[in-house]
């Protein structure tokens, strides 16, 4: 197969590339300085967003009023005592997620929150249905679950503890 002569190729493909006009080239030389971190600011903001939703919206509600959490979480998870299952949720939800806002221990930190917010969608709001209709339903703990997996599959990015201190971003 051979690249058509009036198409100019890319030497490590041999494929066609689109033809650039000067204004293409100048605009694209202008942002590359953005598109090159423009990556790693979305795994900053995802990280940020949901990581401090999650531990000012759920996790620190759980922990600043810890027996109530506990008395509400007895017999949970298999009859596991109350003290144990608000133990667990708080340590994720406040913990973990403050551990992704800064991004140390990120794809680890986010495994516990997945596991959490997978068993509040599916366990603890089995009945309720996916969209809120005025009531109860999955849909914040499924937003939390999409989130918190791509974060645990995309990792920190490099404006993160984990780049600073281990030199992995990715």
């Amino acid at each position: 197969m051979t690249d058509s002569p009036t198409e100019p190729t890319d030497a490590t493909t041999h494929t066609a590339t689109p033809h650039t006009t000067a204004a293409d080239s100048t605009t694209a030389k202008a942002l590359s300085p953005f598109w090159a971190i423009a990556d790693d600011l979305g795994k900053l903001v995802l990280r940020g967003g949901f990581g401090l939703m999650m531990a000012i919206g759920h996790g620190w509600a759980k922990a600043s009023d810890f027996e109530k959490t506990a008395g509400f979480m007895d017999g949970m998870m298999g009859g596991l005592p109350g003290w144990l299952n608000a133990t667990l949720a708080t340590g994720a939800e406040l913990g973990c997620a403050l551990l992704l806002v800064i991004g140390l221990g990120t794809r680890l930190a986010a495994l516990p929150l997945i596991f959490t917010m997978g068993y509040a969608a599916f366990v603890f709001h089995g009945e309720h249905p996916m969209f809120a209709q005025g009531g109860p339903s999955k849909e914040s703990a499924v937003v939390y679950l999409i989130a918190f997996a791509a974060i645990a599959l995309l990792g920190p990015g490099r404006f993160s503890f984990d780049k600073l201190l281990f030199g992995r971003g990715r």
